[in-house]
């Protein structure tokens, strides 16, 4: 009794310490600083990249979600030090998070007390167990008034949930059971308390002022580990402490899916916009967060019904004026229809935002908005269209507000975009190869498309450094050549290109097939770097069951050995595609996975176009 009052008087000495120290000397927060700089970042970008700064170190990145603010200790399963993983009961090697999440955990605690307990608040501490799954500890979780349900539906439908395997009471039994938890098993866990192993692994648990709980079992059935003291003090205490009388801090992580996430933004003046209408698209690119406080949209069901129509938009290409119709937007007052113009396609990871705007409040399931692309849509740029539902910014007092949005819509103004990033193809994608012929020319060949009119050919010159678009250099009518010779190039230098197979409609083309990007050297090599002959994997034929994985091994051989392969600035050494993503998705790193029955290709893929086609079927 004595430790439990102990430990409740300095909690509540604590809290009054916290409120005197933030009315007296915290500064107001009027919004975030911004600088440009290499130590800061763009205040909006798509996706999570930015999170994985200083992942599981003390400058973690910070993310508002839920009412909470919690720090980013994993990016797809990796810190800063690499692999995260752990030694099950059989001695195996296990990765400790999945690839495609961002893991958190949550910055401030998120309440205190007893891990468990049998009697009332004020009653006899004893009988209490450390079997997390009926635990007061679970129930801070997911009970009637748990913190989950401060997490919205949309914010709750972009968490992967977990199962928290079950074991033995006591850590010394085996080392699976100290990973773990003690008793039956734990299914759909959405937030859950770190188990030892992740806590020896979070290199920022001295950051935190108090002890807090873990998930695993202690010394015995009365006691439950914990991350015991604070600061550089802090250690992991598997012996652990006594379930029913000791008040550490609740503290939980969560995986975020990074396929949930549309955006990320600073959390203080992150979305920064012109005037609603025509004319609210503002340039992105010379804004920064020179912080680590950020708040995310996610894709939420919600809004998953809005969509534009293409056919009926209309454009002025003197004046840059659109007008595009759309259909299943939600209305409200913090609803909104909104726009991008981004430099590469939104499913390429290095894509940018360059410009962003709120062009109306939705009003009804149906409507048009007007956009002012003058001096703003370059050649190659991509403008999509979205419905989204803009919430609070952080404050002094508050955490920042999850938005919420649709999926990006595509706008196509006759532009002439390069094509989107391969893994995010739709199916039946053409690809190309490009390959040296001589010292100053470049063939470049692809796959034959089934009923298009032609082929248009896009090449140009590449810097490396993204900032040179490939312009469309020639037309091949018909549907019987699929090779073409670019001459008089100079040896040695980096070219790109690639493909884009059209129709004829209303006499005008429309793309419905483009090539992955390629880029090659002519002459195929330089003193130091070489093109790719040709690509190897370890298997051809792949049969995976659905929700299954198999790893792909994939090497490629040079054209000149002793060389480098192209640097990465320019293109990814691999990179891969699947034909059919509703039968089979393949990750950046070739871990095929299966989705429903049926069969489709992989296809792994080098820097200029060669390939290995895989066949994949799915039971």
């Amino acid at each position: 009794m004595k430790n439990k009052l102990k430990n409740r008087m300095i909690k509540i000495l604590t809290a009054f310490l916290a409120i005197a120290v933030v009315a007296g000397f915290t500064p107001q927060m009027g919004g975030s600083a911004y600088a440009s700089g290499d130590d800061s970042s763009p205040a909006i970008t798509l996706g999570t990249g930015v999170l994985k700064q200083n992942v599981n170190t003390v400058d973690a990145q910070v993310l508002d979600f839920g009412s909470y603010s919690w720090y980013t200790i994993a990016y797809d399963g990796k810190d800063g030090n690499g692999a995260l993983t752990y030694l099950d009961s059989t001695g195996t090697t296990k990765d400790l998070y999945p690839e495609g999440t961002v893991t958190l955990l949550s910055k401030s605690d998120t309440g205190y007390g007893v891990f468990d307990y049998d009697s009332e608040f004020f009653g006899t501490y004893a009988g209490g167990s450390n079997i997390y799954a009926t635990s007061k500890l679970k129930e801070k979780v997911d009970g009637e008034s748990g913190i989950v349900n401060n997490f919205s539906a949309g914010e709750q439908g972009a968490i992967q949930d977990r199962t928290l395997t079950g074991g033995g009471v006591v850590y010394s039994e085996t080392g699976y059971d100290e990973n773990l938890i003690c008793g039956e098993p734990v299914e759909h866990a959405l937030l859950w308390p770190l188990s030892v192993a992740e806590a020896n692994m979070v290199a920022l648990r001295n950051v935190f002022f108090y002890s807090w709980w873990l998930r695993s079992p202690g010394l015995n059935a009365g006691n439950a580990a914990l991350v015991q003291g604070s600061g550089d003090n802090s250690k992991v205490d598997r012996i652990g402490d006594q379930v029913s009388n000791v008040f550490p801090d609740y503290r939980f992580a969560f995986f975020l899916d990074k396929n949930a996430v549309l955006f990320t933004s600073a959390a203080a003046g992150g979305k920064n916009t012109g005037d609603e209408g025509a004319g609210a698209l503002l340039l992105q690119t010379d804004r920064y967060n020179s912080g680590n406080e950020w708040k995310v949209t996610v894709k939420d069901s919600l809004h998953s019904g809005f969509n534009v129509d293409n056919n009926g938009a209309k454009y002025d290409a003197k004046t840059g004026v659109a007008t595009i119709p759309y259909s299943g937007a939600r209305s409200g007052n913090n609803e909104f229809i909104s726009a991008i113009i981004t430099d590469k396609p939104a499913g390429d990871d290095t894509a940018k935002i360059k410009y962003y705007g709120r062009l109306a409040k939705s009003a009804g399931e149906t409507g048009a908005v007007t956009i002012n692309t003058a001096g703003k849509l370059g050649d190659g740029d991509f403008l999509y269209v979205f419905n989204e539902q803009c919430n609070n910014e952080a404050t002094s007092d508050l955490p920042a507000q999850t938005d919420y949005a649709s999926e990006l819509k595509e706008v196509n103004l006759n532009k002439e975009p390069v094509p989107p990033a391969p893994a995010k193809m739709i199916s039946g994608v053409p690809l190309a190869t490009m390959t040296a012929s001589g010292k100053t020319a470049m063939n470049i060949a692809w796959q034959k498309t089934e009923g298009v009119d032609g082929y248009d050919i896009f090449f140009a010159k590449c810097d490396g450094k993204g900032k040179t678009t490939a312009k469309n250099v020639k037309t091949i009518k018909g549907n019987s050549t699929f090779t073409w010779t670019a001459s008089g190039l100079k040896a040695g230098v980096s070219y790109k290109a690639y493909v884009r197979a059209y129709v004829m409609k209303n006499g005008q083309k429309q793309y419905v097939k483009s090539s992955p990007l390629m880029h090659a050297y002519a002459k195929g090599y330089t003193k130091r770097y070489t093109n790719a002959k040709s690509v190897k994997v370890n298997k051809k034929k792949v049969s995976v069951k659905a929700g299954k994985s198999f790893k792909l091994k994939v090497k490629v051989r040079k054209l000149r050995k002793g060389k480098k392969l192209m640097q990465k600035k320019h293109e990814l050494t691999i990179r891969y595609l699947s034909t059919d993503t509703k039968i089979a998705t393949v990750s950046k790193k070739g871990k095929i996975k299966g989705v429903k029955a049926g069969t489709c290709y992989v296809y792994a893929y080098a820097h200029n176009g060669v390939f290995k086609k895989i066949t994949v079927k799915v039971k």
